[in-house]
Parts: C-alpha cells; structure tokens; sequence
C-alpha cells in the first residue's frame, strides 16, 4: 500500500501544481497548509526544519524531503504512470516535456517572481518598480512565445501532462499583468482545458481561486 505522503503548501503558490498532480494521480497526501501572507513573513519552524528556503512546496514522501515544484511534480507522475501524466522515459515526447517543464520554471516562473516581488531583487527600494516593468515586458514576451507554442490542445502531444498543470498555474499568476495572460486565445482555451480535469478541479476547489477569464 501507498504510504500517504506531506504537502506543506500555500493556496494559490507554487504548491498549486503539485496539489493538482497529486489529486489527478490519486496519490494519497495529507495537506498542511500555511498562511504565508504576507510573502516575506517568518516562516514556521517545522517548515524551515524541512526546507533552509522556508518555501512551499515541501513533499514528504517515502522517507525523503522533496521541493521545487517541477521536480515533484515529474516524480510523481513517474509513480503513477497509469495516470498518463508523463511520456516514458527515453522518447521523443518525454524529451519536449522535459524542455517545456525546464522552460516554465526557469524562465517563466523567474520573470513572474521578479514581476510579483520586486523588492527581492534590490537593495535600494526605489528600484523596485522598474524590475517590475521590465519584468512585465519580459513576460508579455514569454506568454507571446507560449500562445505561439501552442498548436494542440497541449503542450506536449495529444493528451496532458505535468507540462500543462504547471503552464496553468503560471497563466493564472498571469492574470496581474495588463493585459493578462490568458487575454491570449490560446492561452485561455488551453486554461479552461486544463481545467476541466477532475485532479485540477478539485484543487483550485480546495485551494479557493475562484479566478476566471473573462467569457
């Protein structure tokens, strides 16, 4: 029997996909969640005992501490295969889905940082707004690229993966740029698929983001 494993997360962070991941896997976890607003408060102890970082998502899993969200989220997905989440290691389409994760969570994800917290970025507080700017404007780049990448219904082939729980996530933080990123057609479409998964589902259920594009 599956041991249960320990999300430590926060509703609507990074925690979001391997939230998603776990429920559509059916992977049995216990959720211990956290109220990390505001984003630079201390962190629990227990957290940091986990994690040096203090961030979430911290996986508990068979005996090993687990974070970065990509990572655990791939892992998983190779844990339940049945769950079709994942291209078998060695082909074609496990090695697009390896560049479209990498690509999403060094590139995408870094620009969202430095768009949604500035101030981390700088010693001289009054500099906070131009990363910020500029950092929009590498996004709007980046969500042009990704509306562009996408031919199919997903990001890799012709069912989901891991590579689109997580694009799903990083559209959703896009809903504070102006314009926001699922103001793409594309983008929007591959958002409300994804949505429709039942694992996806329940987790923005359970986490509250009521959010939505505009019909």
């Amino acid at each position: 029997m599956t041991a249960p494993a320990v999300l430590w997360g926060s509703n609507g962070a990074a925690s979001f996909a391997v939230h998603a991941v776990l429920e559509q896997t059916g992977h049995p976890y216990e959720a211990r969640w956290l109220d990390l607003a505001p984003p630079d408060a201390p962190r629990p102890a227990e957290l940091l005992a986990l994690s040096a970082e203090g961030r979430v998502p911290v996986l508990q899993l068979d005996g090993q501490v687990l974070t970065e969200s990509a990572a655990i989220c791939l892992h998983l997905a190779d844990l339940h295969p049945e769950a079709g989440l994942v291209p078998a290691p060695g082909t074609a389409e496990r090695a697009q889905l390896l560049r479209r994760l990498v690509f999403l969570t060094n590139t995408v994800q870094e620009a969202m940082l430095r768009f949604l917290y500035p101030h981390r970025y700088v010693d001289d507080p009054t500099a906070g707004p131009a990363v910020k700017r500029r950092a929009e404007e590498r996004l709007h780049e980046l969500f042009d690229r990704l509306e562009d990448a996408l031919g199919g219904a997903y990001v890799v082939g012709d069912a989901p993966t891991v590579a689109d729980v997580y694009l799903f996530m990083l559209v959703r933080w896009g809903r504070h740029l102006s314009p926001p990123a699922w103001s793409r057609p594309r983008l929007r479409d591959h958002w409300l698929r994804v949505l429709q998964l039942p694992g996806v589902a329940r987790a923005v259920e359970t986490e509250g983001l009521d959010e939505r594009p505009p019909r």
